[in-house]
């Protein structure tokens, strides 16, 4: 089943790890993730700390 949570991938170990939940869309770089909350109210940074994502902006136009 489809949950719409964002996980990452240790290749290492083979193993996905949930790192977010839904979103309504994601952006990578090399070496940051970001996302927008699912009522575009917020645009979030993924810091890898203990799962934490934090607000850098929002709102956005859906």
């Amino acid at each position: 089943m489809a949950t719409g949570d964002i996980e990452q991938y240790d290749r290492g170990r083979g193993t996905w790890t949930r790192i977010g939940g839904p979103g309504a869309t994601f952006a990578a770089t090399d070496d940051h993730l970001y996302g927008v909350s699912p009522d575009h109210s917020g645009v979030f940074e993924y810091t890898g700390a203990n799962g934490a994502w934090t607000e850098i902006g929002g709102p956005v136009a859906p």
